[in-house]
């Protein structure tokens, strides 16, 4: 039976900041309004990379469109919705989502799905490593479907790891 993590995510949403940046300093506890600029301004420079990176390799990219797949509380959403006329931020965690509401602009549109259109631009950043190689790819696939022809994809694919059992001996 393949573990879904989903689960787990309703759980991390608790505590939503840490959830994205494990440190104790995202603890909501620690969160000032200095601590908050800081955290908004990672994500605006993470997407500033992204788009050097994109640009870098294939050329000029001025997506209109675009989804951020595993959104959280919008780090990126945020900074991708500076980027693009529509942005759709997509998480499996109510709680995120409800969170990325509170913090950010109301032209992005929060979702626990994806949506049935086309995008010019999908990323997700540290978001599959959490997820069985069974379950992602079939996701990577379905969000694939959704990319317009000549769109972009920012992608952070790592290997899912289920609990290891270290054998001494």
């Amino acid at each position: 039976m393949l573990r879904d993590t989903s689960h787990d995510w309703k759980g991390i949403a608790a505590e939503p900041f840490y959830g994205v940046l494990s440190h104790p300093e995202w603890y909501r506890e620690n969160l000032t309004p200095d601590k908050l600029d800081q955290f908004w301004e990672s994500g605006r420079a993470a997407v500033r990379q992204i788009l050097v990176n994109h640009k870098d390799r294939f050329g000029e990219f001025q997506p209109k469109s675009a989804i951020d797949y595993g959104c959280g509380v919008g780090r990126l959403t945020r900074a991708i919705a500076e980027q693009v006329d529509r942005a759709i931020g997509i998480d499996v965690a109510q709680g995120m989502i409800d969170e990325a509401a509170i913090w950010s602009d109301p032209d992005i549109e929060y979702r626990l799905d994806i949506p049935d259109e086309k995008v010019d631009w999908i990323n997700s950043i540290i978001v599959f490593q959490h997820i069985h190689p069974e379950i992602g790819f079939r996701l990577l696939r379905d969000l694939l479907d959704r990319l317009n022809p000549g769109g972009g994809i920012s992608i952070q694919l790592t290997i899912f790891q289920g609990r290891i059992s270290l054998q001494h001996g």
